[in-house]
């Protein structure tokens, strides 16, 4: 299975884990169902194992026009996507779409290099809503 979906409801996070080549428009197809549900607030997409050798500037051109303008972030309001990219090619791709996003999104996105910095920073949301509302009780 190239993309491998874990919740985790402890931290309001889906995690999607990529591997191999993933067609594009399997990726958009994900994406798309996750947001049109229910969606956690935060998500965690690990490249790790995600082979970008095949895309080309058709692909990451789709990939931007599928994010910018038919993708429904609202119901995330607040959360976070982190994106593990440990390659430098991955990391560049991802900063692309990190910097694009970050223009519509109404959630924060960063781009890490290790799943335990993107997972220590997705904790962080969790923490700070837990510490707000423990303040007010």
């Amino acid at each position: 299975m190239p993309i491998k979906t874990i919740l985790d409801l402890d931290n309001n996070l889906t995690i999607f884990h990529c591997s191999g080549v993933v067609r594009t428009d399997v990726l958009m197809r994900v994406i798309k169902s996750f947001h049109d549900g229910e969606p956690t607030l935060n998500t965690l997409y690990d490249l790790t194992n995600f082979s970008v050798d095949h895309l080309g500037y058709k692909d990451l051109s789709g990939w931007c026009d599928f994010l910018m303008h038919k993708v429904n972030f609202e119901q995330r309001i607040g959360g976070r996507t982190a994106i593990v990219a440990p390659t430098d090619i991955q990391y560049g791709i991802a900063r692309i779409v990190e910097s694009l996003l970050s223009l519509r999104a109404p959630h924060e996105i960063r781009v890490f290099r290790s799943v335990s910095d993107a997972v220590k920073w997705i904790r962080e949301t969790s923490n700070q809503v837990v510490e707000h509302f423990s303040e007010k009780s």
